[in-house]
């Protein structure tokens, strides 16, 4: 797999969990350490969203802390970067470690 398809694909990991699906699906036996590195990422991000977003006010202002590293980690994937996002990434890292 060439560098380009990896940044695609790791883009895409980004784009909602439909996204992180079809990066999943498209990349069963071609995954690289970035895009798995991405797919957990993305997976994190998402999930925590989904879980804690529905919270009043705590859940809001979370949403909008997650968006904010969502962009971070958009751009990271975008420049083939595998940099965790803040507070969260290593944590994602350690407990999708079966994503591989």
């Amino acid at each position: 797999m060439n560098k380009q398809d990896e940044v695609l694909f790791g883009t895409i990991s980004y784009i909602t969990i439909l996204g992180w699906i079809i990066a999943l699906l498209a990349l069963r036996n071609g995954r690289t350490p970035f895009l798995t590195f991405h797919l957990r990422q993305a997976l994190g991000i998402n999930l925590t969203v989904l879980l804690l977003g529905w919270i009043p006010i705590i859940g809001w202002i979370l949403a909008v802390v997650m968006l904010i590293f969502w962009i971070i980690a958009l751009i990271n994937a975008l420049n083939y970067r595998t940099d965790p996002i803040p507070l969260f990434g290593e944590l994602y890292q350690r407990i999708f470690e079966g994503i591989r």
